[in-house]
């Protein structure tokens, strides 16, 4: 079982094994601060729920992981972005096991 949102980060931080320079402040702040290219900055929070646009008896975690970057890079590719970074909020019960957690993570990762 996951006890705080700090537990949370440190899991998710232990499997992101992409770094970049140009995210100056990343995971486990209240923001983030990206170094950009003079040019546009597309960005795009399309949120997933349970029941309504998934269901959970019939997707795994790993599989809801990868649908939730899908949906995200479809909106960016619509818009002609290329990405380069993925920004993630979790909504999670309060049961939620640490497991379910870091496969989300995995798929998003895939």
């Amino acid at each position: 079982m996951i006890s705080d949102e700090t537990q949370v980060i440190n899991q998710i931080k232990s499997l992101n094994k992409i770094k970049s320079k140009k995210v100056l402040v990343g995971l486990g702040d209240d923001g983030a601060v990206l170094k950009t290219l003079p040019g546009n900055l597309v960005t795009t929070v399309d949120s997933l729920v349970e029941d309504v646009h998934f269901d959970l008896a019939y997707m795994s975690s790993f599989e809801l992981g990868q649908k939730a970057i899908s949906v995200n890079l479809s909106d960016l590719a619509a818009m002609g972005a290329t990405p380069q970074y993925a920004h993630v909020s979790l909504g999670l019960k309060q049961d939620v096991h640490s497991f379910f957690i870091e496969e989300v993570y995995r798929g998003m990762l895939d």
